[in-house]
């Protein structure tokens, strides 16, 4: 088996191109590994990693016409050093359309003399939040609709105190996997080690639960009779 890093992969027909992080090659398959490197790695893929990986593939899979082509995803946790692959993925041809239509079409405003207040389709995405065009971006349009209130300040503070939350929570589960594990090494039989004027144990505790799913499933009569329904409200920020 041979493989090729950061190999460019071109559109034969379309101005587009992707550089792969690994491609391995065997006689009639070629298999990527796109590798993405995280402070904390997620339970699933996320869609933008699935789209590029699926951009890839397409790409290759036009160069490629003689081989099967197949791709995993490979996160690296860089505080832990944790790994894990996402395997199993193949090109799916729908998707990969919609991903060349797209790049396309960017290709031609990009490229367009035409009056740069013309409507340019957009639409949001996980970068929006460090977007200097954001203000004026029409995917950010509310329309005259939607009332004005003087929370702007309250507003920008609660997204900024959500984010530190987020990283706060990643920041919890890292530490506290990291004195497990200090714990596992350290004194595995008690459980227990000592850090400077703390002691730090771990202790088992037990919780009961309804499989809620199997309850449906076996007796759907008693779900449906014990099961109460409410409402409650939930603050969205767009």
């Amino acid at each position: 088996m041979s493989y090729q890093y950061q190999l460019e992969v071109c559109h034969p027909d379309a101005p587009l191109k992707s550089h792969v992080d690994f491609v391995f090659f065997k006689p009639q398959e070629a298999a990527i590994l796109e590798v993405k490197s995280v402070s904390q790695i997620p339970e699933d893929p996320y869609e933008g990693w699935v789209m590029q990986l699926n951009f890839q593939l397409g790409l290759l899979a036009m160069n490629k016409t003689d081989a099967h082509v197949r791709g995993a995803i490979l996160a690296l946790d860089l505080n832990t050093g944790e790994t894990k692959m996402f395997n199993g993925y193949n090109m799916d041809p729908v998707l990969f359309g919609g991903l060349v239509t797209k790049a396309e079409t960017i290709w031609d405003y990009m490229n367009s003399e035409a009056d740069q207040d013309q409507d340019i389709p957009t639409e949001k995405g996980p970068l929006c939040s460090w977007c200097v065009y954001r203000s004026d971006c029409p995917a950010f349009d509310l329309g005259e609709d939607v009332p004005e209130a003087p929370v702007e300040n309250e507003v920008q503070e609660y997204l900024g105190l959500k984010e530190q939350q987020k990283d706060i929570t990643a920041r919890v589960k890292k530490l506290s996997s990291l004195l497990k594990s200090a714990i596992g090494n350290t004194n595995p039989d008690e459980r227990k080690i000592r850090a400077g004027d703390h002691v730090v144990a771990l202790r088992d505790r037990s919780r009961s639960g309804i499989d809620s799913k199997q309850l449906k499933e076996n007796h759907p009569g008693i779900y449906e009779e014990f099961t109460k329904k409410s409402s409650y409200s939930v603050l969205l920020v767009d």
